[in-house]
């Protein structure tokens, strides 16, 4: 949420809002309550005992009971040397990095509401974004389309998959391949944002 531009169609708002602002007045909210935050990274878990223990950087936090609410990080494309491009060209945080890409041109990967959240973004900020999706229609929300509709700048690339980043000290462009009829082709941009769902981050309590 907090990294999402802008925010509607939710309980309580009369008019969007940024999803970091919301963030605040959520958390503004419990504070009033009588709800206390701690900034720190829990290192274990013992959850064995009446009382459930978190070890933290700061410190040890005890309570009869423990919500995890780990949230989630950007699933990856899957393509030969991603990790490598992450910050050279290769984002999955338009809010976060789309203003490196002012005036450029940029390709975003997916086809549901974070895709067409990053996309109306982009155009606004962009040259040109090409939204590449897998399928013939887009999943998102039916509130984003007469925004996507109204980008003039916003061209849509159907039934493709990116299979190669292409670059040199940065990214340079994507090969997508057709998922109908298997043929590829080049899409020449500058920047590709990445917004094909999230993979729980439960790295914490694996098994």
């Amino acid at each position: 949420m907090s990294t999402t531009d802008r925010i509607e169609n939710y309980p309580g708002l009369e008019a969007p809002l940024g999803g970091l602002d919301l963030a605040l007045r959520m958390k503004e909210e419990a504070e009033r309550f009588g709800a206390s935050f701690a900034f720190a990274r829990v290192t274990a878990l013992d959850l064995t005992g009446p009382q459930k223990l978190a070890q933290t950087t700061a410190g040890p936090f005890a309570g009869s009971a423990l919500i995890l609410a780990t949230g989630a990080d950007p699933r990856p494309l899957g393509v030969p040397e991603e990790d490598a491009l992450r910050g050279r060209g290769l984002s999955y945080c338009a809010t976060c990095d789309g203003m490196f890409f002012k005036g450029k041109t940029v390709a975003v990967v997916g086809g549901g509401d974070s895709a067409a959240a990053e996309a109306i973004l982009l155009a606004r900020l962009c040259k040109q974004v090409y939204l590449i999706h897998r399928r013939d229609t887009l999943r998102c929300d039916r509130s984003y389309l007469p925004a996507l509709e109204k980008a003039e700048n916003l061209e849509f690339v159907w039934n493709a998959q990116v299979t190669r980043l292409l670059h040199e000290t940065l990214i340079t462009g994507v090969e997508v391949t057709d998922r109908t009829d298997g043929s590829s082709r080049v899409i020449a941009c500058d920047g590709v944002f990445v917004a094909i769902g999230r993979t729980p981050a439960t790295e914490l309590v694996q098994g």
